[in-house]
């Protein structure tokens, strides 16, 4: 009973958060697209970018991870193909 208050308070808070962290990185996107999280992640999301708003959300990026602290670790891959976000 006590795990599962603290598995639902987990879920609950890692949502919050990815809420905040999406919404902190949409204005600069043109197209977002939400995936099932991996493994012990609980965001998994591709930001479509245009080249001149790159330098502007790296930034913003840098700035998310620096207030989230080193309890969280954003990773950027990319650039995904275009054609993912069809």
């Amino acid at each position: 009973m006590l795990g599962e208050l603290v598995s639902g308070e987990v879920r609950l808070r890692e949502g919050r958060a990815a809420e905040a962290i999406v919404e902190s990185l949409r204005g600069f996107a043109r197209e977002e697209d939400t995936s099932q999280p991996l493994g012990d992640d609980f965001l998994n999301v591709s930001f479509l970018v245009e080249r001149e708003k790159e330098k502007p959300f790296l930034a913003a990026e840098r700035e998310l991870a620096e207030e989230l602290g080193p309890d969280y670790d954003l990773r950027l891959r990319g650039p995904p193909a275009p054609y993912s976000f069809v």
